[in-house]
């Protein structure tokens, strides 16, 4: 098992807004046609299995009948995914650059929706997203193809805080939801790879130090599922951001941060053989970008959740 980053941790300070602000133009109430979270019994004739295999109570299909065209991009192939729970969740469309640019893409997006916000995927791809009250849209610049994901948020609370579009004349990435954390993709808006100077002295070193590589983050966002930490420390090594770990205070014991993991993770899937040898170490979860860990620390009677990359 990868070394797991362990530190001792101080506060930062969660903010939000009014979700009325989160919308953006034109959000979309269905895709192609199909309702955000209608089920897949009352749509299935629509649909066929997708290539794509299914995994972590994820199901995917593609349409019947029906070209990969969405929202004027001519796609390769669009698959749709329906949760654990049957509801239609998500949809997702590669498209080789031979048929639509990433960057005409991009123009006609801020067209529709309006302004975007600006930044990198985890392995440092050029990622554009629009983010509304119910509805996310993301465009992912993986030359020589590119992919765009729209992601159903309705059925979730708001995690996080949406900054300022303007954010002082500097688009800013800072934005979580609780299905990007279900994603295990970085935390509060910093994917896996990004790199803390590209945050405009957002994150800076905790007082006292603790290690060179630890980092702690202005008025970064504290939530985790239906829970919320103490305390948040991100870890930036020459391969940016590589762990984030969430310290819980005595007043959240250890049966509701647990499920609060569940929440957003679902059953634990890593063996009792890779927690083994890690002192403190109760429940594990892995997904293909990253996996969490949870502790508990007898002693000090509280959690922590630690959250890092598997590249």
């Amino acid at each position: 098992m990868k070394r797991i980053w362990k530190f001792i941790v101080i506060t930062a300070v969660a903010l939000s807004i009014s979700p009325a602000a989160w919308a953006f133009q034109n959000e979309p109430d269905a895709f192609n046609g199909v309702k955000w979270g209608v089920h897949y019994d009352s749509v299935r004739n629509m649909f066929r299995p997708a290539r794509r295999p299914n995994r972590n109570g994820k199901y995917y299909y593609e349409r019947n009948l029906h070209s990969p065209r969405w929202a004027g991009i001519e796609a390769d192939v669009i698959t749709y995914m329906f949760n654990a729970d049957g509801r239609f969740e998500e949809a997702e469309g590669r498209v080789s650059s031979h048929r639509d640019s990433f960057d005409n893409a991009v123009a006609r997006g801020v067209r529709k929706w309006g302004s975007p916000v600006y930044g990198k995927s985890g392995r440092g791809h050029r990622k554009v997203s629009w983010f509304g009250r119910d509805v996310n849209i993301v465009f992912v610049d993986e030359r020589p193809t590119w992919r765009f994901i729209c992601t159903w948020t309705g059925r979730d609370s708001w995690e996080g805080r949406r900054p300022s579009p303007d954010h002082g004349g500097r688009p800013h990435p800072e934005v979580e939801y609780r299905q990007e954390l279900r994603r295990l993709d970085g935390y509060g808006g910093v994917s896996w790879g990004d790199r803390y100077y590209a945050f405009g002295g957002e994150f800076t070193k905790p007082r006292p130090k603790r290690g060179s590589d630890v980092y702690v983050r202005r008025n970064g966002t504290t939530s985790f599922g239906n829970a919320r930490a103490d305390e948040v420390y991100y870890t930036f090594t020459s391969q940016g951001l590589r762990s984030v770990e969430l310290v819980f205070g005595r007043r959240m014991d250890y049966r509701r941060v647990y499920d609060a993991c569940r929440s957003l993770w679902g059953a634990e899937n890593m063996s009792a053989r890779d927690l083994r040898g890690t002192r403190g170490a109760r429940a594990g979860w892995t997904k293909r970008d990253g996996s969490a860990v949870l502790y508990w620390d007898n002693r000090t009677k509280s959690a922590t959740v630690v959250l890092y990359s598997n590249n």
